[in-house]
């Protein structure tokens, strides 16, 4: 006979989680990650951008976004990008040129 399932049990088998802002020291795992979206998407060419980008718009003097990492047991697991100004209205516009070659 199987022993039934506790909450404790359950909570065990769980990942740890953690959730925070990404820092300048961060630049290389945030462009892999984003490499791996965009591979994902089907469009792993789409992605221009080099970590000296993302280190002078994401975290020099004229910040163009914001990121948050993810990490599952203590290994990268996903992110969470905010744009500011020209740098959403840019991707806004990309995104509907792409939505629409796709038709």
């Amino acid at each position: 006979m199987t022993p039934p399932v506790t909450a404790d049990c359950v909570l065990s088998m769980a990942p740890r989680i953690e959730i925070r802002f990404a820092t300048a020291a961060d630049c290389s795992l945030l462009l892999g990650l984003i490499r791996a979206l965009a591979t994902f998407e089907r469009a792993p060419d789409a992605v221009v951008a080099t970590e000296a980008d993302l280190l002078r718009y994401g975290f020099g003097p004229d910040r163009q976004f914001e990121a948050i990492l993810a990490f599952a047991d203590g290994e990268p697991a996903g992110f969470a990008a905010r744009l500011h100004g020209v740098a959403a209205r840019v991707a806004a516009e990309h995104q509907t040129r792409r939505h629409r070659l796709r038709r």
